[in-house]
């Protein structure tokens, strides 16, 4: 059950990301942040990290394509960092999201596990709305699972991971009114999602 509370903070949210100008304030912020992280982690000994990947996800809704890039530092065999994506499944949203990993050892080719975790952004596309009107409402995202990665080049890794993903949002669906006798029409319908898929990834670590 969504509390008012929650009802409030969801509508500021997903209105803030809904506008453009702010969009593009909040992905700066990432910018600066790993720009802040990238120097601290210099004077502390800590390595920069960055990493793109891409999967599949599949579950009781189908298969979908998955975006995402992560950038953190790293100290001997853990890695942290804040990333951003697109998760095509059911709805196109926008995971914004903390990235721990741990890796098994120190050697370049080794097992790692890893968790996600954040808030997921609505972003539909035309097919992803129903009815006369719909409104989409954010919810929590997280990711957790195992993978091995190898060395590629000098610097490099090729990865691979499967795990298990959620991501939860919300929809208002409000059809027209008809103008007979005053009748407003049918009231809204709410659905609210908890979507569960199985995730698989390859990437690269630079």
């Amino acid at each position: 059950m969504i509390t008012p509370t929650q009802t409030i903070s969801n509508k500021l949210v997903n209105s803030l990301f809904q506008n453009k100008k702010m969009r593009t304030k909040i992905f700066l912020t990432i910018i600066c942040l790993s720009l802040i992280a990238t120097v601290q982690a210099q004077k502390k000994g800590l390595k920069f990290q960055s990493q793109v990947q891409v999967g599949l996800l599949e579950g009781e809704q189908g298969s979908a394509l998955q975006l995402q890039t992560v950038q953190g530092v790293k100290y001997k065999t853990w890695s942290g960092g804040i990333g951003a994506g697109l998760d095509y499944y059911h709805t196109r949203t926008i995971p914004l999201f903390f990235d721990v990993r741990k890796t098994f050892n120190c050697k370049e080719k080794t097992g790692f596990v890893y968790a996600s975790g954040g808030y997921n952004f609505p972003w539909p596309r035309v097919q992803d709305k129903i009815g006369f009107e719909s409104d989409f409402k954010g919810g929590l995202y997280y990711d957790a699972g195992i993978g091995y990665q190898l060395p590629v080049l000098k610097t490099s890794a090729l990865f691979f991971t499967a795990g298990y993903s959620v991501k939860k949002f919300s929809t208002t669906h409000a059809s027209p009114a008809v103008p007979i006798f005053l009748y407003p029409g049918p009231p809204p319908s709410y659905y609210y999602y908890t979507l569960q898929r199985i995730s698989i990834k390859t990437g690269l670590r630079f």
